[in-house]
C-alpha cells in the first residue's frame, strides 16, 4: 500500500495546532460550495422562518407589542435581532453535522458536494436532530442548575458565591470540552446519541488541556476574523439607514429595526465562512484523537489507496 503524505486538507499523521488551523481555512478554497454554501443555505432557512413576523413588526407590530419593545425591555431591535438568531443559532448545530462529512472527505482528498453531504446525514437525519435538541437541553440545563445554586449561595453568605463560581465554572467547562468531539461521533460512525457522548468522553480522556487550548484559540481566531468581517458590513447598513431615516418616533424605531436585521444578516453571513473553521477544527481533533487512540490514518491512508487504484 502507497502511504500518502498529506492527500488532503491536513497530513495522515497525527496532527498539529497549525495543520488544524490551516485546514480551517484551506477548506475555504477547497471546497467552497460544501463548506460556505452549505453554512449559508441552514442559516437563511432560519431567516426564513422568521421574516414573517419581522415584516409584521416594521408594518406596525410595534407599536401592538407595547411593553415588550420598550427601551427598557431591550426594545424592538433587540427583540428582532434574538428572532433572527434562534433558529439560525440552531441550524447553524445541523451544518456543523453537515460539515462533519465535508470536512472527512476533505481529509482523504475528496470533494464532498452538498447533495452528497446532505444525502449521508440525511439517513441519520432523526439522530441528528435528537442530537442537537438533547446537547442544546444539557447546556441550558447545566447552566440553569449553576445559576440556581449561585442564588441559593447568595442567599447565604455573598463571598460564597465567588467560591461557587470558581467551582462551577471550570466544571462546565471541562465537560463542555470533554463532549466536544460528540457531534464527530455521531455523524462519521453512524452511532446513537448517547453513544456518541460516551465516545467523546471516553477519546478525549487524558486530553483535556490539548483539546481546550486549540478549541480556544480557534475562538479567539475566528472571533478577530468575524469581527474584521462584520465592521464593514455593519459601517454600511449604518450609513444606508440613517441616511434614509426620519426624525419621527415611529420612523427612528423602524431605522432601528432595521438596522437590526441589517446586523442579524451580517452575523449570518459572517457565520457563513466562520462556522465551516470551526466546524472543521473540531471534526480535525476527533479524526485527530481517533490517530492518536486508534491508528485511523492508517485507515485514511488505505481508502487514499483503493480511491487511486480505482482511477487508474
Amino acid at each position: 500500500m502507497a502511504m500518502v503524505a498529506s492527500p488532503g486538507i491536513v497530513p495522515l499523521r497525527p496532527l498539529q495546532l497549525g495543520d488544524m488551523l490551516g485546514a480551517g481555512f484551506k477548506i475555504l478554497r477547497f471546497n467552497p460550495r460544501g463548506t460556505i454554501g452549505v453554512s449559508l443555505i441552514l442559516q437563511l432557512i432560519g431567516v426564513v422562518l422568521v421574516i414573517p413576523f419581522v415584516g409584521w413588526l416594521l408594518s406596525g407590530g410595534l407599536d401592538r407589542l407595547g411593553s415588550l419593545t420598550a427601551p427598557d425591555n431591550g426594545g424592538g431591535p433587540n427583540l428582532v435581532v434574538n428572532l433572527l438568531q434562534v433558529p439560525s443559532s440552531l441550524l447553524a448545530q445541523v451544518a456543523t453535522l453537515v460539515l462533519c462529512v465535508v470536512v472527512s472527505r476533505a481529509v482523504i482528498g475528496e470533494r464532498a458536494t452538498l447533495g452528497e453531504a446532505w444525502r449521508e446525514v440525511r439517513a441519520q437525519i432523526g439522530r441528528c436532530l435528537l442530537y442537537v435538541l438533547v446537547t442544546t437541553l444539557l447546556w441550558v440545563g447545566g447552566v440553569g442548575l449553576a445559576l440556581l445554586l449561585l442564588f441559593a449561595l447568595a442567599q447565604i453568605d455573598g463571598a460564597m458565591v465567588v467560591v461557587g463560581a470558581l467551582v462551577l465554572g471550570p466544571v462546565l467547562l471541562f465537560v463542555f470540552v470533554r463532549l466536544g468531539l460528540a457531534a464527530s461521533a455521531l455523524v462519521l460512525e453512524r452511532i446513537g446519541v448517547v453513544a456518541a457522548l460516551r465516545r467523546s468522553w471516553a477519546l478525549s480522556r487524558g486530553a483535556f488541556w490539548r483539546l481546550f487550548g486549540i478549541q480556544l484559540l480557534t475562538s479567539l481566531v475566528v472571533g478577530f476574523a468575524s469581527l474584521a468581517l462584520m465592521l464593514p458590513l455593519m459601517m454600511i447598513g449604518m450609513v444606508a439607514v440613517f441616511a434614509t431615516s426620519t426624525t419621527s418616533p415611529q420612523g427612528m424605531t423602524s431605522s432601528l429595526v432595521v438596522l437590526a436585521v441589517i446586523y442579524a444578516l451580517a452575523q449570518i453571513l459572517v457565520g457563513a465562512v466562520t462556522t465551516p473553521i470551526t466546524s472543521t477544527v473540531s471534526t480535525l481533533l476527533y479524526i485527530d484523537q481517533r490517530i492518536r487512540r486508534e491508528g485511523l490514518d492508517v485507515e485514511l491512508a488505505r481508502a487514499v489507496d483503493r480511491r487511486a487504484s480505482q482511477e487508474r
